[in-house]
């Protein structure tokens, strides 16, 4: 081998490298997205919030929210199968508790950079129109991910 053949085998190895690291950093996007969409409903996002400081069971997180039992547990469904909380049977009742306390500090660090942005988020025209069409493509249903 000379030194272009040597050049060319390094050059060769490091596209083949950078291909590979490209498809892992794809893929850890897809996961990251995929865990920040599921705080993006507000009614997974409100439970969180109730749970912050304390367990609660699904009555208890519905009377906090003012909504049905059922949509609590089926968004809590949601929440467990995505590890941000986690339940403990106590007697009859079972409680939901964060799953990690980095969630709560995500959670509130969350909120104290959107607090700087309140007007530029409220007033994103992507992300309305996004929403809108979210609702639109589930208007059968009526179970948009923006309740």
């Amino acid at each position: 081998m000379d030194l272009n053949d040597n050049i060319r085998w390094v050059y060769y190895v490091f596209i083949l490298f950078r291909e590979v690291i490209m498809q892992i950093k794809n893929g850890q996007i897809e996961v990251y997205t995929k865990f920040f969409h599921g705080l993006s409903n507000p009614t997974r996002y409100q439970i969180i919030i109730s749970l912050l400081n304390d367990k609660k069971n699904v009555g208890e997180l519905a009377e906090d929210l003012g909504c049905s039992q059922s949509l609590v547990s089926m968004q809590l469904k949601c929440l467990k199968w995505c590890n941000f909380v986690k339940s403990i049977k106590d007697g009859k009742n079972i409680y939901y508790y964060i799953s990690d306390e980095r969630i709560k500090e995500l959670i509130v660090l969350g909120q104290s950079i959107a607090e700087g942005s309140i007007n530029n988020i409220c007033t994103c025209e992507i992300i309305e129109k996004e929403k809108n069409e979210f609702e639109e493509g589930n208007a059968d249903n009526g179970k948009g991910n923006f309740e």
